[in-house]
């Protein structure tokens, strides 16, 4: 689309320059720029301004995970009451260790990290409890599997009487 200066007023002149969609051939003629090159950068303005905004949303500062340490804190203390103690000391080590670390995160404002060891501390926990328990179900079938064999055992010697 070819536009002439004359043609034009000075002010309209000056906004068309500023939005640079436009071109001045040097003869008082300004022309439109290929739609595609203008459509990809606006397409690309879009784009930088979603990014910036994006960063500036990464940058905010999180909430303290003070229920994710309540929550890590109550999970180790059901697996110290499962037994972990004795049956999956390093899975505790691991929960205690996160946990402080967590506290420690958060001392210093890095509350996402805060949060994800938390997180991690809880799933620790957890494993450690799961692992003592299933450690505990283990012994108490072993206990009834002797109880079996020892019935067994003082049936045979009533019947051979």
């Amino acid at each position: 689309m070819k536009i002439n200066t004359r043609e034009h007023d000075t002010n309209f002149f000056v906004i068309i320059l500023k939005s640079n969609d436009y071109v001045d051939n040097g003869q008082n003629e300004i022309y439109q720029k290929d739609s595609l090159e203008v459509f990809m950068r606006k397409i690309s303005m879009i784009i930088f301004v979603l990014v910036a905004f994006g960063l500036s949303g990464c940058a905010t500062k999180y909430p303290p995970p003070s229920s994710q340490l309540t929550i890590a804190t109550s999970a180790i203390s059901q697996a110290e009451k499962a037994g972990a103690y004795e049956s999956a000391p390093v899975e505790l080590k691991a929960a205690r260790k996160k946990l402080e670390q967590a506290k420690e995160s958060m001392k210093n404002q890095d509350n996402l990290t805060a949060k994800w060891l938390a997180e991690q501390a809880t799933v620790d926990a957890n494993l450690a409890e799961a692992k003592a328990r299933s450690i505990k179900s283990q012994k108490t079938v072993q206990e009834i599997k002797e109880s079996i064999e020892t019935l067994k055992k003082e049936i045979e010697r009533k019947s051979v009487r």
